[in-house]
């Protein structure tokens, strides 16, 4: 497996962390959720 793949692959985890606990915060939980959902979706 590549090193440079599983780098982005930790970068695209790290920001959507990051989304998912400020929406969160925000209240806007469907959207984390949503959010979550669709970097799982586009990492496969």
């Amino acid at each position: 497996m590549d090193v440079d793949l599983i780098f982005k692959i930790a970068a695209i985890g790290i920001v959507v962390a990051v989304l998912n606990q400020v929406l969160s915060r925000a209240g806007r939980d469907e959207q984390a959720m949503m959010t979550t959902l669709a970097a799982l979706v586009a990492t496969r």
